[in-house]
């Protein structure tokens, strides 16, 4: 009994050593990230999405970069929403407003589980959806009563 307990002692000690040599290794190793190119989707004359992400060497996605969502107001593109996963998972930053350029970064409603991939494809897909109520709240904050088209 005893040099069974000894025998997987052992054999534990040299396996977390095997791990801690492989975990060296793989830290050593640096994983080359490319950027795409940023990409940009026009929802109407007024209205466009601009998204860009890292992907690794396999081509697998692997931060996103930048989701956002833009409206044209006398010839400049401003950006009212933008998704990210900076820190690690996906948040928002929504423009306060015209005047204020400050943003607030929340989570709410945003997806909170999966792979980069998904929050990627998650992020545009919701812009497409509520790019509508992202303007007239962004519109509504800044008290403009006319965009001009």
């Amino acid at each position: 009994m005893k040099n069974k307990k000894i025998k997987r002692r052992n054999y534990s000690i040299n396996l977390i050593h095997k791990l801690i040599r492989l975990n060296k290794e793989y830290t050593a190793r640096k994983v080359k990230l490319t950027l795409k190119t940023t990409s940009e989707i026009h929802l109407s004359d007024f209205d466009k999405i601009t998204h860009l992400a890292s992907v690794d060497k396999s081509g697998k996605i692997s931060e996103v970069v930048n989701v956002s969502y833009e409206i044209l107001l006398e010839d400049i593109w401003i950006t009212i929403v933008r998704f990210d996963s900076h820190h690690g998972y996906l948040h928002r930053h929504t423009r306060i407003s015209l005047e204020d350029k400050t943003e607030v970064e929340d989570t709410v409603g945003v997806k909170k589980r999966g792979t980069p991939d998904l929050w990627y494809t998650w992020a545009i897909q919701n812009i497409t959806r509520n790019f509508l109520s992202y303007r007239g709240s962004f519109v509504k904050r800044s008290k403009i009563l006319n965009l001009g088209y």
